[in-house]
């Protein structure tokens, strides 16, 4: 009984420790991995919502997000294990990009919007002219009709 209860001790004061992994030497910042990772969503929704973008890019988003940011891949791998490790501060992280994306997301509703409202005036505004240049066309067309006529000595 004492054997499970120092292994449970052990168990949980390994597993409490404030520090699982170690802190890389070449950590990346976490304002930078918030710009990484929201980087790397985007690259997602364009490679699954337009994937003909990306087509003649295939497998070069990687070594694009690497080159912007002038990390490599194992100094990526290692911070984004180190800030994994820590629950809250990782979910901090992602909060930070969501809130990032939603905030995009309601720039480019309210684009959307507005080109639609200004595609629809232009409709309204093009249907007035046509209706306009149609009773012009019928305003002459009786002004001619009710003018008199006469016919007096042109054929005679």
């Amino acid at each position: 009984m004492k054997k499970i209860g120092i292994l449970l001790f052990l168990f949980f004061w390994v597993g409490c420790k404030d520090q699982v992994m170690e802190k890389p030497d070449n950590l990346i910042d976490k304002k930078e991995m918030v710009d990484i990772l929201y980087d790397l969503s985007l690259l997602n929704v364009i490679r699954y919502q337009n994937a003909a973008t990306l087509q003649k890019y295939k497998g070069t988003e990687l070594e694009y997000i690497f080159k912007k940011y002038n990390i490599d891949s194992v100094q990526f791998s290692k911070s984004n294990s180190y800030y994994a490790a820590d629950y809250k501060n990782y979910k901090d992280i992602f909060d930070q990009v969501k809130v990032r994306i939603e905030s995009d997301l309601k720039k480019v509703d309210t684009l959307i919007r507005i080109k639609e409202r200004a595609d629809s005036l232009k409709t309204k505004k093009s249907k007035t002219i046509k209706n306009d240049s149609v009773a012009k066309k019928t305003n002459i067309k009786e002004k001619l009709e009710q003018a008199p006529v006469e016919t007096e000595g042109v054929l005679n």
